[in-house]
């Protein structure tokens, strides 16, 4: 799936501490909510359920409502 981290890239965010631990958790997780959009976006507007269609909606919002978050901190702890 895209935006997973790799175990490398996991195993480098176990190893740092602070400030640099905390900018590699958002590089990664930042990396991960935007490869989910596509998925999301896909399945709210295709499921055949209306429930899978409504979580799938809720999903891209709240996607892209943490990323703007996550941009912010990213802004503030460069």
């Amino acid at each position: 799936m895209p935006g997973l981290a790799t175990n490398d890239e996991l195993n480098r965010l176990r190893s740092l501490d602070g400030d640099p631990r905390d900018r590699l958790f958002l590089q990664l997780m930042t990396r991960h909510h935007q490869g989910a959009l596509p998925m999301a976006h896909f399945a709210a507007h295709n499921a055949g359920t209306t429930a899978v269609r409504t979580l799938a909606t809720q999903i891209e919002v709240q996607q892209l409502e943490e990323l703007g978050v996550m941009a912010m901190l990213q802004q503030q702890h460069p």
